[in-house]
């Protein structure tokens, strides 16, 4: 999977956890939208870090050839 791919699906979790967790006064389903919502933070952070590593080992090879 691809970084891109990463942060497109890690925005839409966003955008769904935030809106169930303000579309309801349910305390479960706040928490289950929060809990969404900080998932799709970790993998915005995540796809970011990849995408560093993918562009190092490409830096690496092209210095190695």
């Amino acid at each position: 999977m691809t970084p891109r791919r990463i942060v497109i699906v890690a925005l839409v979790l966003l955008v769904a956890g935030i809106a169930v967790g303000a579309a309801t006064d349910i305390t479960a389903l706040r928490a289950i939208g929060l809990a969404v919502a900080g998932i799709a933070c970790v993998l915005l952070v995540a796809a970011a870090f990849y995408a560093i590593g993918l562009s190092e080992d490409r830096e690496r090879r092209d210095a190695s050839e």
